[in-house]
């Protein structure tokens, strides 16, 4: 079978695009262990920047069973790779070229001689893919070598996709070797926005028939073992930096009855957490139906008041209601009589941005006006915390997020994760109340772990100790407010 396409198409370098061609496999029928397919899947990318004269072109082959990963199919996972192989004008994929995605992907590894035999079997095909410019110079094509580490995942969604408002998703279990070091986590993806993790929890690895944990390494037997949920140690630094949160106001700790509503999908690990390692009264609320099944079974989320609504009516919001007869409605009537204000508010909604490199955008729009930000202060106690997860598509929302959450608080503090991903943490001041600083960056470099962290200041009574460090509200204010102007003047954040 042949296959035709224009290829005066990869004459020059064509910034920031990509072309998927299929080919005839030269060596089908020879029982190549990495050229399998009758037909091969190539995408040609080049890069955003020209980073090279004459351009340099290099091919990777697509790991066996990743073939269909959001890695090597979307422009999110191409912008990844062209960062990962920086100074490459032009990336191919080589790819079998294969239906849907399997089940469970379990790292085979190969031997380098049977990569560089391949490399050699195919770089003739790839020549038609070489820039002009370096036809004549007899350009050998090199090959790279890919690992991001994922030695095992397992799709544990339901065989009918689950479906959402958001768009579908996929749970799955994941264990990944880095600098010999493995990890496993269960982790929820959209599937329309790439690597975005709407929620990721640990999880530890227990023999089936004496239910004790054990340590993963290459040998392991997976079949042997079940992955559960470990609500004790986080994995993902967002959840870890909210809960920080927690930690600049002493007196929410020290309260014998201390309630906490957690809206959002990470809510779940954020709402098991807080109930089960530290004796919080727990309130979950996500509006998605689909999201809010899911995530309750696989995250397993227990000993926590959960409610399937919509957060604008859990804030009063001038939206419709459900009808009182309804279940959402009763669920409403239930949650009004229940509670009324909380220590503190655990903030983790998103929505769809264009805008956005990942096509999301937290908090939503909505949530970030002062109206509503006063009816949010209104739901928590004096000397209480509301901590939002922030993920800005542009400097101008993270700017005037700043600013209209410094007009309703007065008193904020922000932890930083990473670039253009924050957790910002605003205080209801009620009186001369010792305020601990924020940790300027993601917890994950202390060395005692967040539930050790928090446990302690758990155990301390009055809170006193803390009072030499408490920053004068004034000059707090002040700071913040010059900071937020310097950082619409630089245009970052």
């Amino acid at each position: 079978m042949a296959f035709q396409f224009d290829t005066t198409l990869f004459d020059t370098i064509h910034e920031w695009n990509h072309t998927v061609v299929h080919v005839k496999n030269p060596v089908e029928g020879q029982n190549d262990p990495i050229l399998s397919s009758e037909s091969l899947k190539l995408t040609v990318i080049d890069s955003f920047c020209m980073t090279k004269k004459p351009p340099l072109v290099a091919a990777v082959f697509v790991p066996l069973g990743r073939e269909n990963d959001w890695a090597f199919c979307t422009k999110a996972g191409f912008a990844k790779l062209m960062t990962k192989f920086y100074g490459i004008s032009r990336l191919i994929l080589v790819a079998n070229l294969t239906e849907g995605s399997p089940k469970d992907y379990r790292f085979t590894r190969v031997r380098e001689r049977m990569t560089e035999r391949a490399a050699d079997r195919i770089r003739a095909a790839l020549s038609k893919f070489i820039p002009v410019t370096l036809r004549n110079a007899e350009y050998k094509i090199p090959f790279l070598k890919y690992n991001d580490g994922l030695v095992l995942r397992t799709n544990i969604s339901n065989s009918t996709e689950p479906v959402s408002s958001l768009g579908n998703f996929s749970i799955t279990e994941e264990v990944t070797k880095i600098n010999e070091k493995f990890e496993a986590k269960k982790v929820l993806r959209f599937k329309n926005t790439g690597e975005w993790i709407h929620c990721e929890a640990r999880i530890k690895a227990l023999t089936r028939k004496s239910r004790k944990e054990v340590e993963l390494h290459d040998k392991i037997d997976y079949q042997e073992l079940d992955l559960t949920v470990d609500n004790v140690n986080l994995v993902d630094p967002t959840c870890e930096a909210m809960l920080n949160g927690l930690r600049v106001v002493s007196t929410v700790l020290e309260k014998k009855v201390r309630r906490c509503i957690c809206l959002g999908g990470n809510g779940a690990v954020l709402a098991s957490f807080l109930a089960n390692q530290l004796r919080f009264v727990v309130v979950w609320v996500e509006i998605d139906n689909g999201l809010f099944e899911a995530l309750q079974v696989a995250f397993d989320v227990k000993n926590s008041y959960c409610f399937n609504l919509d957060w604008r009516n859990i804030i009063k919001q001038e939206v419709a209601e459900p009808s009182p007869s309804s279940v959402a409605g009763k669920q409403l009537a239930m949650f009004r009589e229940e509670f009324n204000l909380f220590d503190a508010i655990m903030i983790d909604l998103n929505e769809a941005d264009s805008f956005s490199v990942t096509g999301q955008c937290a908090p939503p729009r909505e949530l970030i006006q002062v109206n509503t930000l006063e009816k949010i202060k209104a739901m928590i106690e004096d000397n209480g915390v509301v901590v939002f997860h922030v993920h800005p598509p542009n400097y101008q929302f993270y700017a005037d997020f700043l600013t209209n959450l410094i007009d309703v608080f007065q008193e904020v503090r922000k932890i930083m994760l990473a670039e253009n991903n924050f957790v910002v943490i605003a205080i209801k001041s009620g009186g001369n109340v010792p305020l601990i600083p924020a940790p300027a960056t993601a917890p994950s470099t202390e060395k005692k772990s967040i539930l050790d962290s928090l446990k302690g200041l758990l155990s301390k009574a009055g809170g006193s100790s803390y009072s030499s460090t408490a920053p004068d509200a004034t000059e707090v204010l002040k700071k913040i407010k010059e900071f937020a102007i310097e950082e619409v003047k630089k245009g970052g954040f």
